[in-house]
């Protein structure tokens, strides 16, 4: 289901396959392994709040491209 919307936005079925390992994966560039680091932080974020886990991978984005709280 998550993948036929990724196939119409464009995304290659290299990335698709590769998303269970995006972390090594030579599929994605820094600033999409960034964003996937977010996906994975933001939640914690919000329950424990660890500042420096954020920082890091939000440094790779402008404020104009980060979703609201």
């Amino acid at each position: 289901m998550h993948s036929e919307a990724a196939k119409s936005l464009g995304i290659t079925d290299g990335k698709i396959a590769a998303v269970s390992y995006w972390q090594t994966s030579i599929e994605f560039s820094d600033k999409e392994r960034a964003a996937l680091a977010m996906t994975i932080v933001s939640p914690i974020l919000k329950t424990k709040g660890c500042q420096m886990t954020y920082t890091a991978p939000s440094m790779n984005f402008s404020a104009s491209k980060k979703s609201p709280s």
